[in-house]
């Protein structure tokens, strides 16, 4: 998934989402993880890097070293679950 949206770009998958909810409403509301790339200009392949560094060529992308920065500050429903949930 996160190469599909790398290869999407994160502009587009942020307005498809945005259009989902229109069409569906809040059962469909997006999540706002990629807010943060698209503002810092990081909109997957066609800017070079997303959640991976595309290098050009036929190489496999490599995850990027920095994805920590873009992480929510605080609980997010993820790091909250646990066995018992």
């Amino acid at each position: 998934p996160l190469l599909l949206l790398d290869e999407v770009g994160f502009d587009i998958a942020t307005h498809a989402a945005a259009s989902l909810v229109g069409a569906f409403g809040a059962r469909a509301a997006p999540s706002d993880a990629l807010e943060p790339f698209v503002h810092a200009g990081r909109l997957g392949k066609k800017s070079g890097q997303g959640f991976y560094v595309h290098a050009g060529g036929k190489r496999r992308p490599q995850l990027a070293g920095d994805l920590a920065r873009f992480a929510p500050a605080g609980p997010t429903a993820a790091r909250l679950l646990d066995d018992e949930a």
